[in-house]
């Protein structure tokens, strides 16, 4: 299947690796921050480097909505249900980049689960130590 492809939208190939086959999964990804998931027009919030705790509430709220937030809190299986959490994973992954501004994207760029891209900006955003805490 191929994807309609416009200014705005892209093909994701998902390759999956087993011990006799190889599968290939392609899936459609818009790159608009306002995107048609479900059959409901969404608006995805935009991380700009400030609003990084708001954003991750708003991104799991949006992942919770379409089934999604349990990818974030998974890693893939090994079993018969590889096939499904990749392509639960490349959704997810396509939210979570279009909710990403232009300058922080080299944060994410090699990460490759959901998973990995969200503990990444975690990493860069989130202050942990008491100084970052008091600064606050």
């Amino acid at each position: 299947k191929k994807c309609q492809r416009g200014r705005d939208r892209y093909s994701l190939t998902v390759y999956q690796f087993g011990p006799d086959v190889i599968s290939k999964f392609v899936i459609c990804v818009s790159l608009l921050t306002k995107s048609k998931m479900s059959g409901v027009n969404i608006s995805v919030p935009v991380l700009t480097g400030t609003n990084f705790n708001n954003w991750k509430f708003r991104i799991r709220s949006l992942l919770e909505k379409e089934q999604l937030v349990s990818i974030l809190d998974s890693e893939p299986p090994d079993d018969d249900k590889k096939k499904d959490f990749l392509i639960k994973d490349a959704k997810a992954k396509a939210i979570l980049i279009q909710g990403v501004s232009d300058k922080h994207l080299d944060i994410i760029k090699d990460a490759k689960t959901s998973k990995e891209m969200l503990a990444a900006l975690q990493s860069v955003f989130v202050r942990s130590s008491a100084f970052g805490k008091l600064a606050l």
